[in-house]
């Protein structure tokens, strides 16, 4: 999966902070992607195998790890398990 744009919480899903105009791999999948949903700083994708993983801005908890620190990698969504 890959991802472009403005990376300042980690919207890129790369582990870094530098802001990308072409397309950029996102890292950390241990499966296929889905499909995806992006909000407002973050993103989330739908794996392969049933389960979510999020990264990005996560100041109010949007990312579903449990914590609140922003993710700069994909992490997976707790309470949710793949099918």
């Amino acid at each position: 999966m890959k991802c472009w744009g403005v990376t300042e919480y980690g919207q890129l899903g790369n582990s870094t902070m530098f802001n990308s105009d072409v397309p950029v791999e996102a890292s950390n999948f241990i499966y296929g992607v889905a499909g995806l949903a992006l909000g407002y700083g973050h993103t989330c994708a739908i794996t392969d195998a049933g389960g979510v993983q999020c990264w990005g801005l996560n100041t109010n908890g949007q990312i579903g790890s449990g914590s609140t620190p922003d993710a700069f990698l994909p992490v997976d969504v707790v309470e949710l398990t793949g099918g």
